[in-house]
């Protein structure tokens, strides 16, 4: 006597069902329950059904489930490629931000930071200019070379 008749005797005569896996009987909550109510053995029968399903769609035709499974792959790839690149684009946003709020915290809420910054970069590229006038040669004055004349 298989499992299934043994079942379905037991369901008949006493209402209840027993799971295939663990052979605990239960009440079933609903006409299409096949296991106790277990996390466990939903997972051992759902484990089963999916093998015995791939085993059946390989048999009737390879070539197609090859087909099938190899444009499951490509889908899994995209999708893992799309959050990757989401992932890095993240990780790039918060860097920037992080180093905006950085740049943020050294200056003063009125400006004067960065406008003393300024000041500092202009007078470095300007050359330095000599304002001794006790020094001076007489080429150095342009006006005196108008009165020469």
């Amino acid at each position: 006597m298989n499992y299934d008749e043994l079942n379905a005797i037991v369901a008949k005569e006493a209402g209840v069902s027993i799971c295939p896996i663990c052979g605990i009987p239960f009440t079933k909550y609903h006409s299409r329950q096949v296991t106790c109510a277990s996390s466990e053995c939903k997972k051992a029968h759902r484990a089963i059904y999916l093998k015995k399903r791939t085993e059946r769609l390989q048999e009737e035709d390879i070539d197609l489930f090859r087909q099938k499974r190899n444009e499951a792959q490509k889908r899994y790839r995209r999708k893992q490629k799309k959050l990757k690149t989401a992932d890095d684009n993240l990780k790039k946003a918060q860097d920037y931000w992080a180093r905006r709020e950085q740049s943020l915290q050294t200056e003063s809420p009125d400006g004067r930071g960065y406008a003393e910054e300024q000041i500092r970069k202009t007078l470095s590229q300007v050359p330095k200019i000599d304002v001794n006038l006790e020094r001076r040669n007489k080429d150095d004055d342009v006006h005196y070379q108008d009165d020469a004349e």
